[in-house]
């Protein structure tokens, strides 16, 4: 039985972060919902090089969203902005005066982005951890050049995945809030992406999403945001959801065919 197709809700949004403060106060259980246009506007107002903050341009037959008008080129600054407003905020709701420590594991464009959303932001001190030998010469510069006084850039002797893994383990003894992808709340911010690809396109599935991949917290985002959608019957098909991963950083492919080469991880 084929399942009924809804009539969409035409969102008066004409800009992401319009359409992220309406999706935040239907998705969010946090008391807010009255402030969020306000939070959402301090969140993203004059940081991105467009007013349309990831517009969808057409490319030939394609179509391409571009997600690097942000203040540090990285896809991540559409979450990575919005997150420490939603962090005081919540702090705030819940009468919380501590100050908060945010750790986070990069092997490429996190800390930078996560650096300049904590950037100056009260009662918050963030601290990025990268592999000393993981990142590129370009991420380092942006990372020691960031300003404000509550940021912090520490390189390991080690790899992406152990710094992530003790940094884990203290976040679950309350030691500290984690920032990268695990924690529910970057996959909530990111999923907006997902929104706005249906919305760009009339409220229609693409045929398929091509994006590149570190360890799937984008990916996996805007497949939650998709199929959200989707689920609630707004719309009757999916699309091909496809992650590309740089050859010298393919953990994933390694952990699916072990014994493949790079060139060899195609699916």
């Amino acid at each position: 039985m084929r399942r009924r197709k809804r009539k969409p809700i035409r969102i008066a949004a004409e800009r992401l972060w319009q359409l992220a403060a309406v999706i935040l106060v239907l998705t969010m259980t946090l008391k807010i919902h009255s402030n969020m246009r306000e939070l959402v506007a301090r969140a993203y107002t004059g940081k991105f090089e467009t007013e349309h903050l990831t517009p969808t341009v057409s490319v030939g037959e394609y179509h391409v969203l571009e997600l690097f008008r942000g203040p540090t080129s990285a896809f991540k600054d559409v979450a990575l902005c919005m997150l420490p407003q939603l962090l005081t905020a919540a702090k705030t709701e819940k009468g919380m005066n501590d100050d908060i420590l945010i750790l986070t594991a990069t092997s490429g464009d996190t800390g930078k982005a996560a650096m300049e959303g904590f950037a100056d932001v009260p009662q918050t001190k963030i601290m990025v951890f990268y592999p000393v030998n993981g990142v590129s010469n370009i991420q380092k510069k942006q990372m020691a050049s960031q300003k404000g006084n509550n940021v912090d850039v520490v390189s390991i002797n080690g790899n992406f995945d152990e710094a992530l893994e003790t940094m884990t383990q203290l976040a679950r003894e309350k030691y500290l809030y984690l920032l990268n992808s695990i924690n529910p709340f970057r996959l909530e911010g990111q999923k907006t992406i997902g929104y706005e690809i249906v919305h760009d396109l009339g409220w229609e599935s693409p045929d398929r999403i091509v994006l590149p991949v570190g360890n799937a917290g984008n990916i996996s985002a805007i497949w939650k945001g998709i199929t959200e959608f989707h689920n609630a019957g707004f719309m009757d098909d999916v699309p091909m959801m496809t992650g590309i991963q740089a050859e010298g950083e393919f953990r994933l492919c390694h952990y699916l065919w072990p014994c493949r080469q790079p060139d060899e991880c195609v699916w």
